[in-house]
């Protein structure tokens, strides 16, 4: 039972202190993608080439602004609110890990301090079966950005190599710590 407290404690610390940093920056195959502070989203192809989606759907691609239609301009600011919705949900799931990990090490004092550890594994469990509840939200979230990068790479053929094609692997990527 400690083991695992300490596991927990350490992994949640980790993936705190990995998603904390603004701006978010994911690494994917020599792809990246950087949420900003500001509201825009900064991407780079694996070939180097940069583009950049402004918070209000504007786009350009090697400094260049690129002509897009009101419903292409929609899913742009779309695919940017998926984008620092995936962001912020991985930093609310990493404030609840932290939060949890030090309730955990608090109990497993207080327990051994009592001479009676016995409900702490309960307790901790409990709060951690909402923590993974988020994080399969999280995941569901991936899937909608994976949709919205599919229709984006219709729709705008010229961004599809500045794209992480797999959502999953995005969302993944922000979880597990290889945000900076």
């Amino acid at each position: 039972m400690p083991n695992r407290i300490r596991h927990l404690a350490a992994a949640c610390l980790v993936l705190a202190l990995a998603a904390c940093t603004p701006p978010t920056t994911i690494n994917v195959d020599g792809a990246r993608v950087s949420v900003r502070g500001d509201g825009s989203v900064q991407l780079r192809a694996p070939d180097g080439g940069r583009a950049a989606i402004a918070a209000d759907g504007a786009l350009t691609i090697d400094g260049e602004p690129v002509e897009v239609d009101a419903q292409q301009q929609a899913l742009l600011r779309d695919y940017r609110d998926d984008l620092a919705g995936v962001r912020q949900a991985a930093l609310d799931i990493a404030g609840q890990g932290v939060a949890l990990g030090g309730k955990a090490v608090t109990e497993a004092l207080k327990g051994v301090l009592s001479g009676d550890p016995s409900d702490i594994e309960q307790r901790i469990d409990a709060e951690a079966a909402t923590i993974e509840a988020e994080a399969e939200k999280l995941e569901a979230r991936a899937e909608r950005l994976k949709t919205r990068q599919r229709e984006i790479a219709r729709q705008l053929p010229r961004l599809r190599p500045y794209l992480i094609e797999d959502g999953a692997e995005l969302a993944e990527a922000l979880t597990d710590g290889e945000a900076s």
